[in-house]
């Protein structure tokens, strides 16, 4: 129940969605940030990371893309009727 009344359960479910996706992109994140470290670990800043860090990194920037929509979707679907665009 919120401070304005109970919630519809389409709120409360966009609401439990978009908390787990984002809670998935920081994990993607923190996967991303360390296959970063090891690239440059293997590679160095003088020469670029090839594969197989680099097919990591795109599998985990494929994997993120749609999280972020749901994401966003639950952003918009939690924001008010006369806020939205």
């Amino acid at each position: 129940m919120g401070a304005r009344g109970p919630r519809p359960a389409a709120i409360v479910c966009a609401n439990r969605l978009g908390s787990w996706s984002a809670l998935a992109l920081f994990l993607i994140g923190l996967a991303y940030i360390a296959v970063l470290a090891a690239g440059f670990a293997k590679h160095g800043l003088a020469e670029p990371i090839v594969d197989p860090v680099l097919a990591v990194m795109e599998v985990l920037t494929l994997r993120s893309a749609p999280l972020l929509i749901v994401m966003m979707a639950a952003v918009h679907g939690y924001a008010p009727a006369e806020r939205r665009t």
